[in-house]
């Protein structure tokens, strides 16, 4: 009877320990599916705004997050909430470019310098690179030198630059890797609404054009010479090249332009009713806020700047020589340092 009882506790603990065995195994089964699975976003899904990715993409925001490339951090990207809460770092890489989606976050890095590698060495890190939010399942998915990014629903598409092709407009499909070459020449893809892409041809007669990217068309939009647009309600914004680099709105349903504003900028953002601008000037530079029918000009922070961005609750920028970051208010006011960023970085040094 003894050894009756005995059998049937190592019959029990044995099925216990194979029932365990099969949870185990489910369970990391389970996280591998999930953590490989496709992610779908709608196909108008647009991963950043025109005004941020003309200016290099330094920051980008999604409903609950904001990424940005932390100028007190070599340039390393960062995550946090809107109101600058929450600090972390994301990645050691240089990110540029910024573009976000629900699940991962995506970006160019061209730093030769490089990102911490194996054993201590100096690891260049190139190309277009895609991770979730929390920095983890990481891929590097273009290894070649890249300029602007931009994620179309499940695609991104960009500019290479190689030896062996020449510049090259290109788009990949982001859960599939796969490569598609578009058009043999440069299309800066930053301004989209999610069905066309709206440039600057270089490559013709420097004329706003558009490009499908259902059908891969291409077609004029206007003979403007018009560079960086930004498109806002039914108007789209540029710096007219053959105007002395002007701020121009142009209206999408009839054609008609209007110059905004008297200064030459070197940049410029559409956020809300203002434009924020850098101002081009040998005696006075300085960032500058306007309404967006060029009412109202008035001086933000004297100075050079780049890297307008607006994320979050706020506007950001750039020190010339990107050693530090300011924010300010949607309405202009309220300038100062973004030490939040600066005291992360310190924590992580």
């Amino acid at each position: 009877m003894a050894k009756k009882k005995k059998k049937m506790k190592d019959t029990v603990k044995k099925a216990l320990g194979i029932s365990v065995f099969v949870l185990i195994l489910g369970g990391i089964m389970l996280s591998v599916i999930l953590d490989n699975r496709a992610y779908i976003n709608p196909d108008t899904y647009v991963g950043n705004t025109a005004g941020n990715l003309n200016n290099g993409g330094k920051f980008c925001d999604t409903e609950k997050k904001v990424f940005f490339s932390n100028a007190y951090d070599n340039g390393s990207l960062y995550i946090m909430n809107p109101d600058e809460t929450g600090l972390k770092r994301v990645s050691g890489i240089r990110a540029s470019y910024i573009n976000a989606d629900e699940h991962f976050v995506y970006f160019e890095s061209n730093d030769l310098s490089a990102a911490s590698g194996l054993g201590g060495l100096a690891v260049p890190s190139i190309g277009i690179f895609k991770m979730n939010h929390g920095g983890g399942k990481s891929g590097n998915i273009v290894r070649e030198n890249v300029r602007g990014l931009t994620l179309i629903g499940n695609n991104i598409y960009y500019v290479k630059d190689t030896k062996e092709t020449g510049i090259t407009f290109n788009s990949m499909d982001v859960n599939k890797k796969e490569e598609m070459l578009l058009l043999k020449q440069e299309v800066n893809p930053g301004c989209t609404d999610g069905r066309n892409i709206y440039f600057t041809n270089f490559d013709t007669d420097m004329g706003l054009y558009r490009y499908d990217v259902t059908t891969g068309g291409m077609s004029m939009l206007t003979a403007e010479k018009a560079y960086n647009p930004q498109i806002q309600g039914e108007y789209i914004y540029y710096m007219d090249i053959a105007d002395d680099y002007h701020i121009c709105r142009m209206k999408m349903s009839d054609g008609t332009s209007e110059t905004l504003g008297d200064d030459r900028v070197d940049m410029f953002l559409v956020v809300g009713g203002k434009i924020f601008y850098q101002k081009s000037s040998q005696d006075s530079p300085a960032l500058m806020i306007m309404n967006t029918d060029g009412s109202g000009a008035s001086t933000v922070m004297e100075g050079v700047y780049k890297g307008l961005s607006a994320a979050g609750y706020y506007v950001y920028f750039y020190t010339f020589n990107d050693d530090a970051i300011y924010h300010v208010s949607a309405d202009g006011t309220g300038v100062g340092e973004f030490t939040a960023a600066r005291e992360a970085a310190e924590k992580n040094r």
